[in-house]
């Protein structure tokens, strides 16, 4: 029982020291509507989660789409909304009098296989269901450089997508509290 109580106040002593020592994670906050304390909303875009402004914000139809596809950085991981790139090419590209909506398709970790595999899935949606695509991009990130052939990446992203998604989103829920 004593030996508990030691680990527990050497466990609680190294983090006070670490929160002291560490400032920069002070409000570092992690919660289904904050990304290191900046609000986070997801849109839903023909069924696949999407930044958006606010949970208002529906998408336009009547204009052309382009679709970004990539991981976290695609996504806005920690950046305000109207600081993610593509939000910013947006919005010049309306100064310029081009008029469009730019809609970051992005997981967390994604690389090429998950990306291929929502292309093709986009595709065959806009067809079904009438969306104007007019471009689609893909973001080159670090997730692409793993040393694994596009086979063996489809096939792993087949086997661990889900349980990967599950496993974060329930990581996000339950442990992401400290600070």
């Amino acid at each position: 029982m004593i030996n508990i109580l030691v680990f527990l106040g050497l466990l609680g002593a190294l983090e006070i020291i670490s929160r002291l020592t560490f400032p920069e994670f002070k409000d570092n906050i992690f919660s289904e509507t904050k990304t290191m304390n900046i609000n986070y909303f997801d849109g839903d875009f023909h069924g696949y989660q999407v930044r958006v402004p606010n949970y208002q914000y529906e998408f336009r139809e009547d204009i052309p789409t382009v679709l970004i596809f990539g991981d976290s950085i695609t996504g806005g991981y920690g950046t305000a909304y109207e600081d993610i790139w593509w939000r910013k090419l947006e919005n010049f590209l309306r100064i310029k009098g081009v008029d469009l909506q730019i809609i970051g398709i992005a997981g967390y970790g994604n690389n090429t296989a998950d990306a291929l595999r929502a292309i093709k899935a986009v595709q065959e949606l806009s067809s079904v269901e009438g969306i104007k695509i007019s471009k689609i991009i893909y973001q080159f990130n670090f997730n692409d450089i793993l040393p694994f052939s596009s086979s063996d990446l489809e096939a792993t992203a087949l086997v661990n997508t889900d349980l990967f998604r599950k496993f974060s989103k329930w990581r996000s829920k339950h442990l992401d509290k400290s600070v």
